[in-house]
């Protein structure tokens, strides 16, 4: 049988999935035709895939991608030890699957060269190494569509919301809207909210130098509480005198009916610019934003601050919370302005209220900022009575 083809050999089979997914490593042996897999992924998947030269592109990117170093200890561990996310085309070409396709140093070099993704050192010879700038997402990894999963974002709702990331292939949006309101009424709010709820402080694990002041509203008959690592924040009734702000915010801004409020709030203050979030996403089990389609709408009051977005960079050797510094968007938020995220943007992307540039002083002026972020709790905790409920 030296002389057939795999498929000649085994005859009408059904595909293997994983030769489709350039992960099979059994060769002739598969009980399962790879002629057919190879066809049906050209047509389907991946039509560029022709050529030697991007089968090699094609391969060495599905190394790379996020869905496969989750599950491939071999790329997982090289990743761990590398220095800066670099890795050796040496090391590549000695992986299982790069051998299926007796593909040499300098040929996945002349193959990754142009592709965005990717970061590209071909130089001194013999220490050719690669790196992603971006996060890869292979064709079966995509996210649902909105035809596929209909979503009505708020832009869809209410005018004058601008589209700051609009992702379709993970299903991420995060989109602003500039504020329209009196300055007089936002000033009134401000003071409403600094001098009515009970603020508790937040330290830094590190210095214990506190970083903001909170407070964490729930709906009547919740008992959950929110966490901050070690912290963990008592829930609070929602307020009466709260319901002007939310309806001006969440009625007139997001065009939501009261019933399809968020029934949770997280309130922030910060006193001066070097009260700040670092880089996090809202991924929390109450939430579950990074299962479903998860809405989050945030209102500002007070001084100006930077507030930026990346995509997440899960494969850092670090281990530590990271971005891809070539993704990140950023936008000052003023008073009045309100900012959301939307679909699966916390399971891909972070985000983080910057320092200001007078952080830098001892101590640092006041420029008193509060930010009110809505949520709806999916998962109630197993102690909440709400849980039972569900």
């Amino acid at each position: 049988a030296s002389g057939l083809t795999h498929s000649q050999a085994h005859g009408a089979m059904p595909y293997c999935r994983f030769h489709r997914a350039g992960q099979c490593l059994k060769g002739m042996a598969c009980k399962f035709s790879h002629e057919d897999s190879l066809q049906c992924r050209q047509e389907l998947l991946l039509p560029h895939t022709r050529g030697r030269e991007a089968r090699i592109r094609d391969q060495v990117l599905f190394c790379l991608s996020d869905d496969n170093v989750r599950r491939d200890p071999y790329f997982k561990n090289l990743l761990a030890s590398s220095t800066g996310g670099w890795i050796g085309i040496e090391s590549l070409v000695a992986c299982k699957r790069i051998q299926l396709i007796d593909a040499t140093v300098q040929e996945v070099c002349f193959a990754l060269r142009g592709v965005s993704e990717v970061e590209l050192q071909e130089f001194p010879v013999g220490q050719e190494a690669v790196r992603c700038v971006q996060p890869l997402v292979w064709p079966w990894a995509q996210e649902p569509s909105l035809s596929q999963q209909p979503l009505k974002r708020l832009c869809d709702r209410c005018p004058r919301w601008e589209v700051v990331v609009e992702d379709l292939v993970r299903r991420s949006w995060c989109c602003l809207k500039r504020s329209t309101w009196p300055e007089s009424l936002l000033n009134e709010e401000f003071d409403l909210l600094r001098a009515k709820v009970d603020w508790r402080e937040l330290k830094s694990k590190r210095a214990g130098a506190v970083t903001r002041y909170t407070a964490w509203y729930v709906a009547e008959g919740c008992c959950c509480r929110y966490e901050y690592g070690d912290t963990s924040i008592q829930p609070s009734a929602r307020p009466a005198w709260l319901a002007d702000i939310e309806a001006r915010v969440l009625g007139e801004g997001c065009g939501l009916q009261q019933h399809d409020w968020p029934d949770s709030i997280n309130l922030n203050l910060y006193e001066h610019e070097a009260h700040n979030v670092g880089w996090h996403s809202d991924d929390e089990s109450i939430f579950r934003s990074c299962e479903h389609d998860c809405l989050i709408i945030s209102a500002s009051w007070g001084a100006p601050r930077a507030f930026e977005v990346a995509l997440k960079d899960r494969k850092h050797e670090s281990g530590r919370p990271s971005v891809f510094k070539e993704s990140v968007r950023s936008m000052v938020l003023h008073s009045g302005d309100l900012c959301s995220m939307e679909g699966l943007f916390q399971k891909h992307y972070s985000h983080q209220l910057c320092k200001g540039s007078s952080s830098q002083q001892t101590p640092p002026p006041p420029m008193p900022r509060i930010n009110l972020t809505w949520r709806y709790l999916v998962q109630h905790k197993p102690y909440c009575p709400m849980s039972r409920e569900s």
